[in-house]
């Protein structure tokens, strides 16, 4: 019997994943809600790639931060994450990209939570954001 192991989990593979969802769900216009969702939790494992490893001096000392969540441990920032992230993408990266991850957290946010009912052409523009949010964090 041969055992098969999944791929390590990375922050890139997992947005990948998500944006080809995002795709598929996007060819005939019905799920614009979901579009949109997957969208956004594409473009934030995006940033997640792009913002980690980093170095961060904790207690004077110089450490090496692998993950979104080691950081929010390390930092005890534990609840809240989207914010945590939302303010640290504001903080670290290009203003116009922060913009655009901001805008997608709140189309996302209003379409599971509020109106899922959106027009395509609201999934189209997430679609692209994360398409600029994904060329951003594999550069």
């Amino acid at each position: 019997m041969v055992t098969i192991y999944p791929m390590a989990y990375t922050s890139l593979k997992h947005a990948e994943h998500n944006k080809e969802v995002c795709e598929h769900l996007q060819i005939d216009n019905k799920y614009t809600d979901w579009v949109i969702t997957t969208a956004f939790y594409a473009s934030l494992h995006f940033m997640r790639h792009k913002l980690f490893p980093r170095t961060l001096l904790v207690k004077g000392k110089s450490i090496t931060i692998n993950t979104f969540h080691e950081y929010c441990d390390t930092s005890g920032q534990t609840s809240k994450k989207h914010g945590v992230l939302r303010k640290l993408i504001e903080s670290e990266c290009d203003s116009s990209i922060a913009a655009q991850y901001n805008q997608l957290m709140d189309l996302s946010f209003t379409a599971r939570y509020s109106n899922y009912q959106k027009k395509p052409r609201i999934g189209n523009l997430a679609q692209r954001r994360m398409m600029t949010i994904r060329e951003y964090a594999i550069s």
